[in-house]
């Protein structure tokens, strides 16, 4: 927002600055002034008889009586043309005049627009990059929360850690830890780099938003869906997330954990046993605890979601973190949310869910994997009917043509699937 108010007053500094020009190359036309090279009388007499050869007598406003007038007590047939050579020179003058002003204030704009639009470029690049760069200096360095817990950092083929994908997206890979193949962090920032996104930001503001990814192993994932999320975020996963509105449901905290604040922080689970069993250690109530030290860092937590049936990508078991980026100099505020995600590798894989609740899940698992092969065998069966029907409107056409026109009408599906034949050999090559 001040990058956007400081680039508006920059702006407004560079059409005053245009302006002030402009009032400058055209000082002086307000005064009907004649330049050195100023007609001749023989000229003005010229320029007049094209005029009035061009124009009919009385067409021009006040020309009969300022004839009439002129004309008072001289013989009929002969006109005064002092003056008209004058007036004629003016109207061109003061035409082109006009067009030269619209010319250079639409130049002026077009000019101050692109400085714009540059300058957005530039602060919005340098600004993207220092919030990249601090969180790998605080998270991604030797020493820090990644390095201590996995065994590699980085994509391994580069000497790069954090990937730029785009002048606002940055990704950091971590390997090397038991229970996961691996993680994934992805930086999404504001595009500040384009000035519509920054326009259409102050419309609908969006933040600084950084999602890790632990892609789980089967043998330590169990069957399970759970998400914590900021009310809006649990809203619109009970809608739009597959795995969430067909597994889990919205359950209440119980007493037993009386820190949770379920205002700020929604559960949807399979079942209220499974969170209270990975939520049950009183060091992770206590991170959740918006009254205690972590209040500063609870306010940039969005969501986590344990699932087992991801629906988003290849990775079938994964563990979801999605956090806000704060200002650079503050990035060690979330220092406490990036601890969550080593911790809830090692909870979520040595966790062993009871036999009568895996009995359960697997069992809504067989029944949604029916259901929709249920689903998809009645949208098979639609495609056929309607390519039988379809079969069948073309039979009866044929029927009610006449003999030319079937066989012209034969000639050109024929023609048509020579074509198609002809493609798809073509591919093949």
């Amino acid at each position: 927002m001040k990058q956007f108010i400081s680039l508006s007053v920059a702006l407004l500094l560079l059409l005053g600055c245009c302006n002030v020009a402009l009032s400058a190359d055209l000082e002086g036309f307000d005064e009907p002034a004649v330049p050195d090279s100023a007609p001749s009388a023989k000229s003005q007499q010229a320029d007049a008889d094209v005029f009035l050869s061009d124009v009919a007598p009385g067409s021009i406003p006040g020309q009969q009586s300022a004839v009439a007038g002129d004309n008072a007590g001289k013989p009929k047939g002969g006109f005064d043309l002092s003056g008209i050579g004058e007036k004629i020179f003016n109207a061109r003058w003061s035409g082109s005049r006009s067009g030269k002003v619209e010319n250079l204030y639409i130049e002026a704009v077009a000019g101050a627009v692109l400085v714009v639009y540059l300058l957005t470029a530039l602060i919005g690049r340098r600004t993207n990059r220092r919030l990249g760069d601090a969180w790998a200096a605080e998270f991604a360095v030797p020493g820090g929360i990644f390095d201590r817990n996995f065994s590699l950092l980085g994509p391994g083929d580069s000497s790069e850690i954090m990937i730029k994908e785009s002048a606002n997206v940055c990704k950091f890979y971590a390997s090397g830890r038991r229970h996961c193949q691996g993680l994934l962090a992805t930086l999404t920032m504001k595009a500040r780099q384009d000035a519509l996104s920054v326009l259409f930001n102050l419309i609908n503001p969006v933040e600084d938003v950084i999602t890790v990814e632990v892609y789980m192993t089967e043998a330590s994932m169990p069957p399970i869906v759970l998400a914590v999320a900021t009310p809006k975020i649990a809203r619109a996963w009970q809608r739009d997330l597959k795995e969430v509105e067909r597994y889990a449901k919205k359950i209440s905290v119980g007493k037993d954990m009386p820190l949770w604040s379920s205002d700020k922080l929604h559960v949807l689970s399979e079942h209220s046993s499974i969170f209270h069993d990975l939520f049950s250690d009183p060091k992770i109530q206590q991170m959740f605890n918006f009254s205690g030290p972590n209040a500063q860092a609870l306010k940039y937590f969005r969501f986590m979601l344990f699932t087992s049936e991801n629906s988003e990508g290849s990775y079938k078991h994964v563990l979801r973190f999605g956090f806000a980026l704060p200002k650079p100099e503050q990035m060690s505020t979330i220092a406490r949310l990036m601890e969550m995600v080593p911790l809830f590798i090692d909870v979520v894989g040595s966790y062993k869910l009871p036999v009568d609740l895996k009995k359960k899940a697997i069992d809504a698992r067989t029944k949604a994997a029916e259901a929709d092969e249920e689903a998809r065998r009645k949208r098979l069966e639609a495609v056929q009917r309607k390519k039988e029907q379809k079969a069948l409107d073309e039979r009866a056409k044929l029927a009610r043509m006449t003999p030319e026109a079937r066989q012209k009408y034969e000639d050109k599906v024929r023609e048509k699937q020579m074509k198609k034949q002809m493609r798809s050999r073509i591919k093949v090559m």
